[in-house]
């Protein structure tokens, strides 16, 4: 069967995720984890978590929230 998207081996994000969960002061990983693959991909990251945004917008502008979402007309 075929996807219309990749599937990314992550192991090698894992010092990256711990570097920004302790950087964002975030007690969980997950986010930081696709933080660390967005930056990986050089994309943005589009979440609908105001808190982890909020704590990740300073160094890390294109992390976007979802709210803010516009389509193109």
């Amino acid at each position: 069967m075929q996807f219309p998207f990749a599937i990314e081996e992550s192991q090698h994000l894992i010092p990256r995720t711990l570097e920004l969960a302790r950087q964002l002061g975030q007690g969980a990983v997950y986010d930081s984890h696709y933080l660390a693959l967005a930056e990986s991909l050089d994309c943005e990251l589009w979440t609908a978590d105001e808190r982890f945004q909020r704590a990740a917008r300073g160094q890390h502008p294109r992390v976007r929230l979802l709210a803010e979402f516009a389509p193109l007309a």
